[in-house]
């Protein structure tokens, strides 16, 4: 509730913004990190619907911490939708994040360029409806990063043309 209340009325919260991230991460983190039990993907996904609503109305400190934190955890439940039996929709919230504030984690985003296009593949080409849907949206947002990041960095690239022309072609030219 207080993340939908963060949603919609950013202006209220914004001093209690560092602690509702690190009450979201913490939560997820001792979840998904438990060896002694198995995650509860209900909570787990609260974090994540949760995290969706902090970031539309905050964003992401500059530190990398907490973007690396949440970048991990977003990966890790990234699986593709073949392999999703149980809490499909967990799954399908993570891609759903990740579609939405993609921007945020460019920086790793591009060193996982192969991991992200095979997931997200998997999950557009998905014969569910509503994991095909998410799917393309995400992958639409990691062509967008993409290109946006490279399109920031500059390339000094010096193109070689080597033409092999005989003696009769050059004077042609000449």
């Amino acid at each position: 509730m207080l993340f939908l209340y963060s949603r919609a009325y950013p202006e209220e919260i914004r001093e209690h913004a560092s602690t509702v991230l690190s009450y979201l991460t913490r939560q997820m983190a001792e979840q998904m990190d438990s060896k002694t039990r198995q995650a509860d993907m209900t909570v787990v996904e609260g974090c994540l619907l949760g995290l969706k609503d902090y970031l539309s109305a905050f964003g992401l400190p500059e530190e990398d911490e907490p973007k690396e934190v949440i970048y991990d955890k977003l990966i890790r439940l990234s699986l593709p939708p073949s392999s999703t039996e149980g809490h499909r929709t967990t799954f399908r919230c993570s891609v759903d994040v990740f579609s939405e504030h993609c921007g945020l984690f460019s920086q790793f985003v591009v060193g996982n360029v192969r991991f992200w296009f095979k997931i997200l593949k998997q999950w557009a080409f998905s014969r569910n409806r509503d994991d095909h849907k998410t799917g393309w949206r995400a992958m639409l947002a990691f062509y967008r990063c993409s290109s946006m990041y490279y399109s920031t960095v500059r390339y000094v690239v010096q193109p070689t043309i080597c033409i092999r022309l005989s003696t009769e072609q050059l004077n042609t030219f000449c």
